[in-house]
């Protein structure tokens, strides 16, 4: 996995935030982060080493989305103690027929992964056009190193923690064609989760700007 902190001097708050598959941090590194606050940017699960020292902040905030919100399950440490637990358009059952990515939808994307399947993937992941080209706009990853990465999780599933993290908030898009939005409602509500349900494909990020708005 690979990480970047964007801190200040001294501050004692931190918010991780872990990406969903196939990402850049570049999507979130512009939203607007307050004074008092680091950030530290999670992504690219190849590896779910995680060596980041939480110990010096008094708050720490999660947000992850999609198959981040699987990953943070599987990389922080089981007695995590969090002021705030995001999870945006995923569920700790990465891949799960009731309560995840269909089985047959992921093992598709897997083993006909190439440039057709990739664009087919991010127009499902945008819902139209004109989200589709903000997210192109960013900086986007290689594909032979995003199906490594799916090929990497697809393998640690066999030996995955199971979840451990009290979510306190599940963002759900209800246009969501890749986590399908009845599975993330069918888990959230199972949890009792705070669900709040948005008018949003997969990729919901034309939402938001502001890391405090999302933990409230």
């Amino acid at each position: 996995m690979k990480t970047e902190l964007i801190a200040g001097a001294g501050n004692c708050r931190l918010i991780l935030y872990f990406a969903g598959w196939g990402t850049s941090p570049d999507l979130v590194r512009r939203w607007d982060i307050p004074d008092d606050y680091d950030l530290l940017l999670c992504w690219d699960y190849r590896t779910l080493q995680f060596e980041f020292d939480l110990s010096r902040y008094q708050q720490l905030h999660l947000v992850a989305w999609s198959m981040g919100v699987w990953a943070a399950e599987q990389c922080l440490p089981a007695n995590i103690s969090l002021q705030s637990s995001v999870a945006i358009n995923g569920t700790p059952g990465l891949i799960d027929d009731q309560f995840g990515i269909p089985s047959a939808v992921f093992s598709g994307t897997l083993h006909n992964f190439d440039d057709s399947t990739r664009a087919k993937f991010d127009r499902r992941m945008c819902g139209s056009r004109e989200v589709l080209r903000q997210y192109q706009a960013g900086t986007l990853r290689a594909n032979d190193e995003i199906k490594a990465e799916l090929s990497a999780v697809y393998q640690a599933l066999a030996t995955a923690k199971a979840p451990h993290i009290r979510w306190q908030k599940a963002i759900v898009g209800s246009q969501d064609r890749i986590f399908p939005s009845a599975n993330q409602l069918a888990y959230w509500q199972r949890q009792g989760c705070r669900i709040e349900q948005i008018d949003a494909p997969h990729f919901c990020f034309a939402h938001f700007d502001n890391w405090i708005a999302i933990c409230r």
